[in-house]
């Protein structure tokens, strides 16, 4: 079957493909009026997001996915490192963990106010304690004047 565009989306035969930052921003949007998300039964499904306007550093971020916090079962998350000029997509279920990358597009990205933002599903979250594992993640520090430079 032939390729065809609508919408600026690609169109191959009945599936449509999408880019992972689509993906992300519509996985985003779903979440975020419905925080927190309540099943029936004796069961609480809790959504956390987590945003900022830093970048972050890869290695520091692979040490909080290695100890994930409690109760979370699912993380979905969009970050830029700026030592390799990208912008990484995260997806996290169970034990696994796959990351996209692209490069860092500035004329595309700047009117985004988020370099960092991550979506947590699970039981019983502590949107605290994930809030100050991942600020010890930024380079807020390391790259004082990040947001100024991309203007």
């Amino acid at each position: 079957m032939s390729d065809f565009k609508q919408n600026n989306t690609i169109f191959k035969g009945s599936k449509k493909h999408h880019t992972p930052e689509e993906l992300y921003t519509y996985q985003l949007e779903t979440f975020m009026p419905k925080t927190p998300l309540k099943l029936v039964g004796d069961f609480g499904i809790d959504t956390y997001i987590y945003q900022s306007t830093h970048p972050i550093s890869l290695e520091r971020l692979e040490e909080f996915f290695s100890n994930l916090p409690d109760g979370t079962l699912r993380t979905k998350g969009r970050c830029y490192v700026p030592y390799n000029n990208e912008i990484h997509y995260i997806s996290h279920i169970g034990p696994t963990i796959e990351v996209f990358s692209e490069e860092f597009v500035h004329y595309k990205k700047a009117a985004k106010e988020y370099l960092t933002e991550f979506l947590f599903i699970g039981d019983q979250l502590e949107p605290l304690d994930i809030k100050k594992r991942l600020d010890n993640c930024l380079l807020i520090d390391e790259i004082p004047n990040f947001k100024e430079s991309l203007t």
